[in-house]
Parts: C-alpha cells; structure tokens; sequence
C-alpha cells in the first residue's frame, strides 16, 4: 500500500491518494500521517483518492473504524470526501462503512464514486 498528500493552498485542503492493498494498519498509519500533514496547512478538508486501492479490511474492523478514527482525532471538525471506483471488487466495504459512519453521527464524511461530485461537495460544506 502506497499514499501521498498535497495540499492544495487555493481551495484549502489536502489531496490524499491510495493505492494497492491497504490492511487495517495501514489505514491507521494513513489516518495519523494526513492528520499531522493538514496540522501543517492549518487544514480541515481532505480529498481521498481510493480508485486505485483495494481495502483488505474485516468487516467487524470497518464496524469499529468510526470510533477508531474519533481516537485517532478525527473529528466533527474535519470535513472528508472519498472517492473510490464504482467498479471495486470491495464496493461493499465502502458503502458498509458510509452507512455505519452516518448511524453514529458522523455527518462530515462522504464516500463518492464520481470525483466532481467529491469536489462540489467538500468545498460547497462550510470549514469550522
């Protein structure tokens, strides 16, 4: 599993691309890396780019992911949209964790297949 951030000054947000087979730990570890990354650029937004990655996740570990990632200080004041192909093999996993992020809550994360809806989204929300 690869990723990198850029951070796109003009509209505020950090840019995260993925690929390859990405377990539970690296998850954890691309979590706290964009984190620190936007602390840098004073950012709250981030754009995540899955098309190019597979999750390799168990279910019970993507029911548990919300509340790992408010552990991990993502929080109700960062603003994220995901985009991943609609044509994934783990389609499900994605869609899976849409649904159990909304049911805890969590309003400010968006899981898209259409990068332009992604965008129009995340700089249409308002940035705490």
């Amino acid at each position: 599993m690869a990723f990198s951030f850029e951070y796109h000054e003009a509209e505020n947000y950090v840019f995260v691309h993925t690929s390859g087979v990405m377990n539970m730990q690296d998850l954890i570890k691309l979590a706290q890396e964009a984190l620190l990354f936007a602390r840098e650029h004073k950012v709250k937004r981030f754009l995540v780019d899955h098309r190019e990655m597979t999750p390799d996740i168990a279910t019970l570990d993507i029911y548990d992911l919300p509340g790992i990632n408010r552990e991990l200080g993502i929080n109700d004041k960062l603003t994220t949209a995901v985009v991943y192909s609609e044509h994934s093999a783990n389609k499900e996993d994605f869609d899976f964790y849409q649904v159990r992020s909304l049911s805890m809550g969590i309003n400010n994360l968006r899981h898209f297949t259409n990068m332009q809806q992604a965008m129009e989204w995340l700089l249409g929300e308002p940035v705490n």
